[in-house]
């Protein structure tokens, strides 16, 4: 809106298992938004989102003040955040133009960078991936005036985790409805 300015941050994990024939996957980032409004007030909220792929369905939870909703529906790899690996670079060379610009040391990781712009849309972003292991380590979109939009810095990569029991199952909290998108409608 008109006069109006913000930011969010956001820390959270992505959890991804590969041992077995089908990729599970966990998402969760807890985002904190800050608007300012004219006249010096200003709006904060806070919003929850985590995501698992147990092998079967795609689930999505989202805690926001004075909304939760959780979904269940089949898994599209556009609709789960990608840190690396086949899915992210497919979904960036069908959406973007792509060009590898250099190499660079990012904190510890020596790293690809590419420059993508989308094939519609009017912003740019680069993308730092770890040379080892292919993760994404960060994103800057920036808008069509230069402003950064976005941006996401990977502050540890961990390839051989221990991951928990119970990692890639979903559970619904109390207070949440499920709306399960896998049922036709009559």
């Amino acid at each position: 809106a008109a006069g109006m300015e913000g930011r969010t941050e956001g820390r959270g994990f992505f959890w991804q298992d590969r041992t077995g024939p089908t990729t599970l996957r966990r998402f969760h980032v807890v985002n904190m938004f800050e608007i300012h409004k004219e006249k010096g007030t200003k709006i904060v909220t806070e919003e929850e989102i985590t995501q698992i792929y147990d092998g079967e369905y795609f689930y999505t939870r989202v805690n926001q003040q004075k909304h939760q909703t959780a979904t269940k529906s089949f898994y599209s790899k556009d609709r789960m955040l990608q840190l690396g690996g086949a899915e992210l670079f497919e979904s960036l060379l069908r959406d973007n133009y792509v060009t590898l610009t250099g190499e660079e040391s990012l904190n510890e990781w020596d790293a690809y960078l590419f420059a993508a712009r989308p094939k519609e849309g009017n912003w740019t972003a680069e993308y730092w991936f770890d040379k080892a292991s292919g993760a994404q380590i960060q994103l800057i979109e920036t808008t069509a005036d230069g402003k950064p939009q976005l941006s996401m810095t990977a502050e540890e990569v961990n390839l051989d985790p221990e991951i928990p029991e119970g990692t890639f199952t979903f559970v619904l909290p109390d207070g949440f409805t499920m709306t399960d998108e896998t049922v036709p409608e009559p």
